[in-house]
Order: C-alpha cells, then sequence, then structure tokens
C-alpha cells in the first residue's frame, strides 16, 4: 500500500523517484528508485546499520548507467522511514518491509529479473529474505558479510534474556567511521550525513540481528540461487562488531552451485566507497557477475 508520493524528478536521463509504503505494523517506510530510460533488470539494495539508502551515488551511478533499475528503501528505525532509531522488535520486520517493496517492483517491472543486494546488515537481511521469498529473485550479491560470529554461547544466551527485559537500553559499540572505508572523502560525508543515526543500537535490536546471522549460518547450505559475495580483506568493522570473515569459511558456509566470492585485498568494509581506483574493480566484478546472469 503506498502512502504517498513525494517526488519525481530527471536525472542523466534517469528517472529519481521517492515514496513511501506501508511497512510491517503499519509504519511508514521509505524509499527511492533510479530508473534508465530502458531498463534491462532491476537490483533491489538494503544497506547497512545506521545509515540509508543514498550512502551508495558510486554504486547507483554505475548500475543506472549500465541499464538496471535501482530500488531501495530505508530500514526502519534508519535514515527518512519511521521507528525508533536503532530498534527492530523482530528481524521478520525488516525482512516484510523488503518484500512489500519488492512486491512494489513486480509490479512497476512484471517482466524483469530482480537481483538482490544486501550489504552488511543487508545482507543478513537478505539472507532471511532467501530463506522464505527466493523464488521472486533471479540472483543475490552479498556485500561486507561475515561468516562467523565470536561471541560465547553464555554470552548469547544472557543477550536473548535481557533484550526481553529491556528491549529498548542502548547497548553496543558506536560505529566508527574509519573502518567503513580508506576513502577519506566518503568517511568526512557519513560523520556529518544528518540521516546517519550516531549512536548506539538497542539491545532487541541487537539480539535480533545476531539471531538472524546465526539463523543465516545455519540455512545457508540451503540456498540454491546463484550468489556473488564480495568483501574487504582488511575489514575490521565486522571484527568491531565480533564478525569474522575470510574466503575459506565464505567458500564452506554457501555451497549454491552457482557462487563466486570475491575478497579485495587491501579493501574495507565499504567495498562500493573506496577510492576511485580499487572500486572500480568491485562494480566492474558486479556488473559482469549481473549481466552474466541475465
Amino acid at each position: 500500500m503506498v502512502l504517498r508520493f513525494t517526488k519525481k524528478k530527471e536525472m542523466a536521463s534517469v528517472a529519481n523517484e521517492e515514496d513511501y509504503f506501508e511497512g510491517a505494523k503499519g509504519l511508514k517506510i521509505f524509499y527511492q528508485a533510479w530508473i534508465p530510460a530502458e531498463p534491462k533488470a532491476v537490483v533491489q539494495f538494503l544497506h547497512g546499520f545506521t545509515e540509508h539508502s543514498g550512502r551508495f551515488p558510486y554504486l547507483i551511478e554505475t548500475l543506472s548507467s549500465n541499464g538496471y533499475a535501482v530500488y531501495a528503501n530505508d530500514h526502519r528505525g534508519h535514515g527518512k522511514s519511521e521507528g525508533l532509531r536503532l530498534h527492530v522488535d523482530s528481524m521478520s520486520q525488516f525482512v516484510e518491509d523488503a518484500k512489500r517493496l519488492n512486491t512494489i517492483i513486480q509490479e512497476k517491472h512484471p517482466r524483469l529479473p530482480i537481483f538482490l543486494i544486501g550489504y552488511s546488515l543487508g545482507s543478513i537481511i537478505a539472507c532471511s529474505f532467501l530463506r522464505k521469498y527466493w523464488q521472486s529473485l533471479a540472483g543475490a550479491v552479498l556485500v561486507g558479510t561475515a561468516s562467523s560470529i565470536k561471541l560465547p554461547m553464555k554470552a548469547l544466551l544472557l543477550m536473548k534474556i535481557v533484550s526481553r527485559l529491556m528491549p529498548r537500553r542502548r547497548f553496543g559499540p558506536l560505529v566508527d567511521a574509519r573502518l567503513l572505508t580508506s576513502n577519506a572523502d566518503v568517511v568526512d560525508s557519513y560523520e556529518k550525513d544528518p540521516l546517519v543515526t550516531h549512536e548506539r543500537m538497542t539491545l532487541r535490536f541487537a539480539n535480533e540481528i545476531v539471531n538472524g546471522f546465526v539463523a543465516s549460518i545455519k540455512h545457508a547450505k540451503e540456498f540454491r540461487l546463484p550468489t556473488l559475495v564480495q568483501c574487504g580483506s582488511e575489514d575490521k568493522l565486522i571484527e568491531q562488531f565480533s564478525g569474522h570473515c575470510n574466503e575459506e569459511s565464505l567458500n564452506a558456509m554457501f555451497t549454491m552451485a552457482d557462487k563466486t566470492i570475491k575478497m579485495y585485498k587491501g579493501l574495507y568494509h565499504e567495498v562500493y566507497n573506496e577510492p576511485e581506483e580499487a572500486r572500480e574493480e568491485v562494480l566492474s566484478d558486479l556488473v559482469r557477475w549481473l549481466d552474466g546472469h541475465l
């Protein structure tokens, strides 16, 4: 259900649309789209923790200039969407919000294949989406995703209990923007961005994300869709949040017949936002992979 239309404008032959839809439990969820004149496919993008759908201009420009329409919503509690900042009652709410945008995409582009890109937190949401709604997709791309978690079982159990008693209590580390990318301009932009949430997550949010990640690891071997994984070898942000990632563990985690694991030497967490020469390789690999799965 679309609540209201905000604006539509033309930018270099790419139409940029902004709108809201009604998400799970009635929250207004903001989304935007970048649509070339004759798109050959659609990419649905799920952004990361603390941020919003407008933080990846290099990605949007690359995809739209190569004939891909891009749709992205601000997760509840993020950006222009409603909801307590960095809070969610259940991982399923993120997933159902993504499904409602996916339905909008299917209605607007009924004949085009849809690819899902999940970055960081978005990759966890994407894995949960793949378990339930994979039939709506032609393939998936997971970016800046972890392959294991270093929290002991006692800590996980304690988090589960406390998140029920004090679900909105703030918890965990703040994001160190210097760990996002080696691109100083992007780091500065992140720190000054009014749509970025510069505070700690809630306990319920933390517990739901951990649960979602554990479920992703448990069920990853069931995934059958073609999948591309793109990560930076110097991703210290995942480690800050008790995660771990390397090429060997990613290969063990994902066992679908059609998979591509790319670990980019020297790159940080936001491989799409690195300096130009570095990100060009990442974005070229992405477009090549998408084109190869149309």
